[in-house]
């Protein structure tokens, strides 16, 4: 089975589940909340400025990987622009992914949690037109959705590095196991990031004519 094959396979149930999570599907359907879409934008700031960080640590992984890998910045702009702030440390679950990939002790870990991360830069591109009637802004950029739009450019180009990146890292199936295993570890990761409430949108008060 080649390498995008088993990852799609093995991580199916895990990118099931986000789906399925409220905040997800609120995401999907233009119904989250300014402030609870602020705090979930909050912790993929980290999410992604831990990889960017830890891609710098894995020089192989950097040399192989896409040079538009970086998404914190664009997270940090559209916190801006919406009158956020990241939060001032990394949430727990993005520490202690941080240590499981760490501690797996191999570079090729690291390309896993790429795979799912440029993934999700695909994947949501859907989201920035729901997102922009959510948060009542037009579907341009610079106005907070220049996380989601970051998918738009050349999404064929951009994925067919990705692929590259990981064929060349898998060195014919010697790294496999690694790349799976960071793979799974930073889908449930993302599991955690979107698991966390999602506040009622606050009742419309109607006062009696």
């Amino acid at each position: 089975m080649e390498l995008i094959d088993e990852l799609r396979t093995v991580t199916r149930p895990i990118h099931t589940r986000i789906e399925q999570l409220p905040a997800a599907r609120e995401l999907a359907q233009g119904r989250i909340g300014r402030e609870p879409y602020l705090d979930l934008l909050g912790r993929l700031y980290w999410v992604h400025a831990t990889f960017e960080a830890e891609l710098d640590r894995a020089p192989v992984v950097r040399a192989a990987w896409p040079a538009e890998a970086e998404r914190a910045a664009a997270v940090a702009r559209d916190l801006e622009v919406l009158g956020g702030d990241p939060p001032c440390a990394p949430p727990a679950a993005v520490t202690e992914w941080r240590h499981r990939l760490r501690a797996r002790g191999h570079h090729a870990a690291w390309a896993g949690a790429g795979y799912v991360l440029e993934g999700s830069r695909m994947g949501s591109r859907v989201l920035a037109a729901p997102l922009a009637r959510a948060l009542a802004v037009p579907p341009g950029a610079g106005v907070g959705l220049d996380y989601h739009r970051d998918g738009l450019a050349d999404p064929v180009g951009r994925w067919e590095r990705v692929r590259a990146a990981l064929a060349a890292l898998d060195e014919g199936g010697a790294n496999r196991a690694h790349i799976t295993f960071g793979a799974v570890a930073t889908f449930e990761l993302m599991l955690a990031v979107h698991a966390e409430p999602v506040a009622d949108p606050e009742p419309i008060l109607v006062r009696a004519m």
